[in-house]
């Protein structure tokens, strides 16, 4: 194995632990190039460090909000939301590139569902640190932090879904 798969390898565990769906194992083949998920590999690939500054983001926005740090964790959830919803807009312009129902497009889709659910999450998240910190509304955050918490499971089935699609 050469010492650029390997450091791929040791980079989509990384990512995989962290919560981001860049966790396929290996190097692709020129073959495995042409196949849904050797170009949903592709295009993972080229979108891996918004991913991550996204996993990032949300992370750190977490870490604020535990440490009730409401306007960090807003700043952070801000930039998480932005990141996905970036990642979000280039995934529905790359599904007008295949048919509906397709494998390809069937990869895609999942994914952008993913993606919608975990922007969602953060932006509820959002607004729980608001609530808290603007209008010190403790219910209200509450129920802002159990809306998110829905969205980000549903996100997590999505990315089991996602994986499974995959390794398919």
């Amino acid at each position: 194995m050469s010492e650029d798969c390997a450091l791929e390898r040791t980079r989509r565990r990384f990512l995989a632990a962290t919560g981001s769906t860049v966790m396929l194992a290996g190097c692709i083949s020129e073959t495995e190039e042409t196949s849904p998920t050797g170009v949903v590999n592709s295009w993972l690939d080229e979108h891996g460090e918004t991913e991550q500054e996204a996993v990032d983001q949300y992370a750190s926005g977490n870490d604020a909000l535990e440490a009730s740090n409401y306007s960090r964790a807003m700043m952070h959830f801000e930039r998480a939301t932005n990141s996905y919803e970036s990642l979000e807009k280039a995934l529905e312009r790359e599904l007008e590139s295949y048919e509906n129902g397709n494998e390809t497009w069937e990869l895609f889709s999942t994914l952008r569902q993913y993606y919608s659910f975990i922007r969602r999450a953060s932006t509820w998240r959002y607004s729980a640190a608001y609530e808290r910190s603007v209008n010190d509304d403790l219910v209200a955050s509450d129920e802002a932090l159990a809306t998110s918490d829905d969205r980000f499971e549903r996100a997590e089935e999505l990315k089991q879904e996602f994986r499974e699609m995959m390794d398919n």
